[in-house]
């Protein structure tokens, strides 16, 4: 059989456009266009053209998460003066590589190459932990005016060598600032104590008002013990003077005693009724004054006041008193 020239060519077409067409899409056009975007990146980095070639290297290991990509990052970082993110870019550059490289003997000189320029990189910049003791959800961290994330807590920092501002700023409490300096190839930490939280605020009691005044009834104590005294000094000169009128009625019966030898026993006698009266008059009116001082002299209470006072959280209106 004699088979025709342009229906063999038919076949032979078809039969490759089957085989090109069964070949999966993601073998056919992904790596490509990877492969090129980092030939571009890379000459545009040979050209000294780091700041345009920086963000299609980091595009192209978005998509290929390729070792190669991640450490051209951390070269233009560096050469941009951004040692900091660079010496970061290329420690995750060696991890990737390194782990890479057990399965993919290729990129064990991309581990390598990491390995050499993160030591060049060590000299310039410091390393700054910054432990905060009981850390409080919902607390912020920042750093030069940069948040940082809390998986960063606690872990070196990479900085520039000088002076770093820190701003801790716990839950509804008042920002923590700390300037600290960080020598170049040195680590320092920063230790941070938060203040207490306020405890809840409980209810008030007003403290019993201190009483004023006072003395007036001191003094009416002093006064009825006068009286009291002048009732006692009463009683007992009445009965001397009692006695001695007894013994000049003796003497003398009704008449009137003129015998010079019971002339003492009658003077006598009129000094004890002068003080027994003098005593009783004492007496009286002590207990009579000391009585009303002491009733109506004692301390003023203060009178109730209402004030507001504030508190965490809001204010409080509280009115004390005694009553």
């Amino acid at each position: 059989m004699k088979i025709r020239p342009r229906l063999f060519a038919a076949a032979i077409s078809l039969l490759l456009g089957a085989s090109v067409a069964s070949t999966p899409a993601a073998a056919q056009g992904q790596a490509a266009p990877a492969v090129d975007d980092f030939a571009s990146a890379r000459a545009l980095f040979n050209a000294g053209k780091v700041a345009e070639a920086l963000p299609l290297f980091r595009d192209v290991y978005a998509r290929s998460s390729s070792p190669n990509a991640r450490l051209y990052v951390a070269r233009c970082l560096r050469k941009l003066g951004r040692n900091p993110e660079a010496y970061d870019e290329m420690e995750a550059t060696l991890r990737e590589a390194t782990k890479r490289a057990e399965t993919e003997p290729k990129y064990a000189q991309t581990r390598d190459s990491a390995a050499a320029e993160l030591a060049l990189l060590e000299p310039l910049v410091g390393k700054l932990i910054i432990a905060v003791a009981d850390p409080r959800p919902g607390m912020k961290i920042e750093l030069d005016g940069r948040a940082l994330e809390e998986a960063r807590w606690s872990a070196p920092l990479v900085v520039d060598p000088g002076s770093r501002l820190v701003e801790v700023t716990p839950p509804g409490g008042a920002t923590i600032r700390r300037e600290i300096t960080v020598d170049a190839h040195t680590t320092k930490t920063l230790a941070l104590t938060l203040p207490a939280e306020a405890a809840p605020v409980a209810a008030r009691t007003a403290p019993e008002p201190t009483p004023t005044g006072g003395t007036v009834r001191k003094v009416g104590f002093g006064v009825a013990g006068l009286g009291v005294a002048g009732l006692g000094m009463f009683a007992i000169t009445g009965v001397l003077a009692n006695q001695k009128y007894s013994q000049l009625q003796a003497a003398c019966g009704a008449l009137r005693c003129v015998d010079p030898k019971l002339a003492t026993t009658i003077d006598q006698g009129k000094r004890l009724d002068t003080l027994a009266t003098s005593g009783l008059v004492v007496g009286v009116v002590g207990l009579v004054a000391g009585a009303a001082m002491i009733a109506f002299g004692g301390p003023t209470r203060v009178p109730p006041k209402a004030a507001v006072i504030v508190l965490p959280g809001g204010g409080s209106l509280v009115y004390a008193g005694t009553f």
